[in-house]
C-alpha cells in the first residue's frame, strides 16, 4: 500500500497505526460527547480492525487521495489506477441504505468496493465515511462534475 499508493501520491502524513502516527508528535486527540460534556477519551487500538479503519491521515493527504479519483487514476501524468479498476471500485454491489424520507434528491445508497455509491440530483456520488472513537471523516465526490 505504501509503495504502490501512498509514496506515488506523496501522502507523507498517512499511517497504519496509532503508535506510528503518535511518533510524529502531530496527532489530534480524540473527544466524545458525554453527559458531563465533551471529554477527551483514550485512543482506540485500531490495529485489531486492520483494513476496516486502521489508516490515520491528514486532510492534505486525504485531498491527494481524492484528487487521484477526480483525475481518473492519474497522478503527475502517470496512471496509478486504471479506468477499468476505478469503474470496478465504484460499481454498486449491494443495497446499503434506504431512501432519504426528507431528502428526495438522494437515492438509496449501495456498497461498492471500499466506497458507497448513490445518486444526488441525478449525478453519481461516490463517498466513504469513517468513524473511530473520537474521530469522524467523510470523503465524497461527483465524478464527471469537474468537466
Amino acid at each position: 500500500m505504501k509503495k504502490r499508493i501512498l509514496d506515488p501520491l506523496h501522502m507523507e502524513n498517512t499511517y497504519f497505526t496509532v503508535g506510528e502516527a503518535g511518533q510524529t508528535g502531530r496527532l489530534a486527540s480524540p473527544y466524545r460527547k458525554k453527559a458531563v460534556g465533551v471529554v477527551e477519551v483514550p485512543f482506540l487500538n485500531n490495529e485489531a480492525i486492520g483494513p476496516a479503519g486502521s489508516m490515520i491521515s491528514s486532510i492534505q493527504d486525504m485531498s491527494k487521495w481524492l484528487h487521484l479519483h477526480l483525475q481518473k487514476g492519474v497522478v503527475n501524468r502517470c496512471p496509478l489506477l486504471s479506468p477499468a479498476l476505478l469503474e470496478e471500485l465504484y460499481c454498486p454491489q449491494i443495497v446499503s441504505g434506504k431512501p432519504h424520507e426528507h431528502m428526495p434528491e438522494f437515492t438509496p445508497s449501495y456498497s461498492a468496493l471500499g466506497w458507497f455509491v448513490q445518486s444526488y440530483r441525478g449525478h453519481s456520488m461516490i463517498f466513504h465515511a469513517g468513524n473511530l472513537q473520537g474521530f469522524t471523516s467523510f470523503v465524497s465526490f461527483l465524478p464527471g462534475m469537474e468537466e
